[in-house]
């Protein structure tokens, strides 16, 4: 079977850059370009993230990278732009979390250093359940230690978590 190989297909050269003004639709939703909002959907013409995949997806590495945050009194974990975490505490700190509906099934980690100092705690916010009933976390607040909590969310009222206390 013999093969052709074209340059131009109305317009486009295929030797070069190739620009597209508005979205991009493979087979109605099999791959979705929302160019207007900067979202790529697979197997969904309404992507909600920037790259939204409805279905099994395979990959050789995935990294969902790894936010630092400064502290504060208060501080908002936002779990609908980042799954991961990491603050080092100077001062006591209450978390409050950000979650939709599209954060549903999400995991990820909470990294907890204490600073030279130590002694520093953290409070969860009510969506945060431990397990056992709801126990206390008892908080590691050594010096120069290392915490993490683990989390799964259920649902915008529901994160499930479990502190894990002093890697050094």
């Amino acid at each position: 079977m013999a093969t052709k190989k074209f340059e131009t297909l109305d317009g486009i050269d295929s030797r070069g850059d190739v620009t597209i003004s508005g979205n991009v639709v493979v087979n109605s939703n099999t791959l979705f370009v929302d160019t207007a909002n900067g979202r790529i959907g697979i197997n969904t013409d309404n992507p909600l993230r920037v790259l939204d995949i409805n279905g099994t997806a395979l990959a050789n590495a995935f990294n969902p990278g790894l936010e630092t945050v400064s502290p504060a009194a208060n501080v908002d974990l936002d779990f609908t732009q980042h799954s991961n975490y990491e603050i080092t505490l100077d001062q006591n700190v209450q978390f409050t979390f950000t979650i939709d509906s599209e954060c549903r099934g999400q995991t990820g980690m909470i990294i907890i250093h204490q600073d030279g100092a130590g002694g520093r705690t953290f409070a969860l916010p009510s969506e945060a359940k431990t397990p056992v009933s709801g126990a206390s976390i008892v908080q590691q607040t050594d010096s120069n230690t290392t915490s993490t909590i683990n989390y799964f969310i259920v649902d915008v009222n529901t994160v499930l978590v479990n502190y894990i206390g002093d890697f050094q």
